[in-house]
């Protein structure tokens, strides 16, 4: 039975490197708008996803816009379901993966919101 989240996750390795390690999603959803961005662990270190476009790795934006909207239809009824306000979507290359809400709304907020979300998931790499 396909999830949501392997849904996600086949969703996202699309648009990323070849060698890459782990991808940190963030989608903050809400009715008639979302946010997502993902940070990608390559050679050790982490990268936003319009950082790797149009390298060497053959990424372009327009893949990684098509990815976002596609993960929207797939992640909207889980947040109409359960109410929150940001996910974060762990993925590493063997698989495995972890889920984890925000109920809190931070939407007066969001920039500081984003910052604590990159100290929390990045540490000081950020």
């Amino acid at each position: 039975m396909e999830t949501i989240f392997s849904k996600v996750g086949a969703a996202l390795v699309n648009v990323l490197p070849k060698d890459w390690e782990k991808v940190l999603l963030f989608s903050q959803i809400t009715d008639g708008s979302f946010e997502l961005f993902y940070y990608v662990k390559l050679y050790g270190k982490y990268y936003r996803n319009f950082d790797i476009e149009n390298s060497e790795f053959g990424i372009s934006r327009k893949e990684v816009c098509d990815c976002f909207r596609h993960i929207y239809t797939i992640l909207l009824p889980d947040y109409h379901e359960k109410g929150w306000y940001a996910m974060t979507f762990i993925l590493s290359k063997s698989g495995e993966f972890t889920v984890e809400y925000e109920y809190t709304d931070y939407s007066e907020d969001s920039l500081s919101y984003k910052k604590i979300w990159k100290e929390k998931y990045l540490g000081k790499q950020s």
